[in-house]
């Protein structure tokens, strides 16, 4: 089962759900899965208030669990593979692993963890731009690193974007000008950063 592709589906199955309400809204998500996709072998979908649960079990045997909780600005979202692939959305811990510096004064939007892979997404004021770019600057020195900087207009201002990737291409941060999930202005900076060796 490509437990990434049924994510998608999830994603808006979950919506449809909250929006019927209870056990009604919760039986018709479970058929639409099931009926839709022979890879699903059996759904059970629990909500409770702004709390939901979900399990789906593929015909290969494989489980994917999806939890989440809040509504609207605080929503979040967990989904967790039959691997150990967890991907966060809305919030998440940054993994412990992971040793490119996350700079404080951000709020982690999403982060992905699979097959020793990890890649975490943070947005900070945009007045944090260039001590952002100092930081990164700082922690990628030396050979073995390539920095690509650019800068495009559009009709909410500009976005500017710099990049680091690593030679072996096992690390990689953008930082980048970006739409503030509060506000939905061009008036926050978005930060990716990606860690990991060939899956």
């Amino acid at each position: 089962m490509v437990w990434r592709k049924l994510a998608v589906a999830l994603v808006v199955l979950v919506g449809a759900a909250a929006a019927c309400g209870g056990n009604a809204g919760e039986e018709i998500a479970e058929r639409i899965l099931e009926s839709g996709d022979n890879e699903i072998g059996d759904i059970e979908i629990d909500t409770d208030n702004d709390q939901f649960d979900m399990s789906i079990e593929g015909d290969d045997g494989e489980t994917v669990n999806i939890s989440g909780s809040g509504d609207d600005e605080d929503f979040s979202m967990v989904i967790e593979g039959g691997d150990g692939e967890t991907i966060t959305f809305g919030t998440g811990e940054i993994p412990e692993d992971m040793t490119t510096p996350i700079a404080d004064g951000g709020d982690v939007t999403s982060t992905f963890t699979a097959d020793g892979q990890m890649t975490v997404m943070v947005q900070y004021p945009q007045s944090m731009f260039d001590q952002l770019v100092a930081t990164y600057d700082g922690h990628f020195t030396g050979d073995g690193v390539n920095r690509y900087e650019s800068s495009s207009n559009t009709d909410d201002g500009n976005v500017r974007t710099v990049t680091w990737v690593s030679d072996d291409g096992n690390a990689s941060v953008t930082v980048s000008d970006c739409y503030s999930i509060d506000s939905d202005g061009l008036d926050a900076v978005c930060v990716a950063v990606f860690e990991g060796g060939e899956s």
